[in-house]
């Protein structure tokens, strides 16, 4: 092969030569909160997410999940907030991601979530969009991301692998942590201000609409101030009235297991202190526990029973009537007290009196006997 077609055949291979493959990559960008309204804040917040150059947007939308499961503080639920956010981005309308999925339920299962869902495509680049400044950082939710928190959350989690699964984390090949200013119109501020004013009034409905995402109409603000000004009213008397005694219920429960857990203790401790001459501290207890009980008998006895043999109700009704009472049965603890102080010298009396003895039994009566006759006296009811 002379020189000229050598040079041509080198050249030719040169140019067949396969091109090396350009390893590929996705980039995401995300946002994560409650989204109460939207207010004007989250309308500057989605702009933001939505306005960076990435291949997918998503915003997580967190709790609650239904109706009744909304408070005060999570008036709207998530299905709720979905539709409205979709109505006002209908060309974005699949990057909106539901918090009642398991799979992003969480700030940190959303971060999770935007590596897994990409990474077949390739590395992984991540645009986080977070609350910054005193609003956007010191007073930010759980559900709420701010900047610093997702800076932490990656730079704890990114390349770890999870202890339950033995999966890797997340693995982003680049996490950018974006600030966007939040400013006063938050949404602890239309919830407060939905609360305090009437749905029905036309200049309320006006004003809530002005803090609220400027693409929703003045039904929709309706609407909304509607759902919120009914489910974070305060509670009714009858409300509060349930809720005390099922927390009294629980309450108690929790109590007799303790006790039944730490009963062998207890006892032990018990025997120790009887043996022992009690404190001021102790004594003061005891007489106002006797106070209390003396009360607590009286105030059972005008229903027929005694206390113990009460229902649940009935003895949250009484433990609530005996609170307006204090003053009562602190007199009346006060005055006992050197009675108080006889009973526990009797029974430290040569050290051999017992609880059955007769010199205690005399000095429980006589007790007992001055507590009654101070209720006579004052008609304490």
């Amino acid at each position: 092969m002379t020189k000229r077609w050598k040079a041509i055949s080198i050249r030719r291979q040169e140019t067949t030569a396969p091109l090396k493959e350009e390893k590929k990559s996705t980039t995401v960008a995300i946002a994560v909160g409650r989204f109460n309204g939207p207010t004007v804040e989250h309308q500057k917040l989605i702009y933001k997410v939505f306005s960076q150059k990435a291949d997918h947007h998503h915003v997580f939308v967190m709790r609650p999940k239904s109706v009744d499961q909304t408070t005060g503080k999570n008036p709207l639920t998530i299905d709720e907030k979905i539709n409205t956010l979709k109505k006002l981005y209908p060309d974005h309308a699949d990057s909106f991601k539901s918090g009642a999925d398991p799979a992003h339920k969480s700030l940190y299962h959303a971060i999770s979530y935007s590596y897994h869902a990409h990474k077949h495509e390739g590395d992984v680049h991540l645009k986080a969009v977070g609350g910054s400044g005193d609003a956007g950082v010191t007073k930010k939710t759980g559900e709420g991301g701010s900047s610093n928190t997702f800076t932490d959350l990656v730079g704890k989690y990114n390349g770890k692998t999870e202890k339950s699964t033995g999966d890797v984390a997340m693995d982003f090949k680049s996490a950018e942590s974006i600030p966007n200013e939040r400013g006063a119109i938050s949404g602890s501020v239309v919830r407060s201000y939905a609360r305090a004013h009437n749905p029905k009034n036309k200049a309320h409905v006006t004003k809530f609409k002005s803090m609220l995402h400027s693409g929703l109409s003045h039904e929709d603000a309706h609407d909304i101030f509607h759902k919120m000004h009914t489910r974070t009213k305060d509670l009714t008397e009858d409300t509060k009235g349930v809720l005390l005694e099922i927390m009294s219920v629980i309450n108690r429960a929790k109590g007799r297991a303790r006790i039944r857990k730490f009963r062998t203790r207890i006892d032990v401790m018990k025997t120790i202190k009887l043996m022992r001459t009690a404190g001021i501290d102790v004594l003061k207890n005891r007489s106002t526990r006797n106070a209390r009980n003396a009360m607590k008998n009286k105030l059972a006895g005008l229903r027929g029973k005694s206390y113990s043999k009460l229902s649940f109700s009935s003895r949250a009704a009484i433990d609530t009537m005996l609170k307006a009472r204090g003053a009562v049965i602190k007199t009346t603890a006060r005055r006992n007290l050197p009675k108080t102080r006889q009973l526990d010298i009797a029974r430290h009396h040569h050290s051999n009196v017992r609880e059955d003895s007769e010199e205690l039994v005399a000095a429980k009566k006589k007790l007992n006997r001055k507590m009654k006759i101070f209720y006579a006296i004052f008609d304490v009811v």
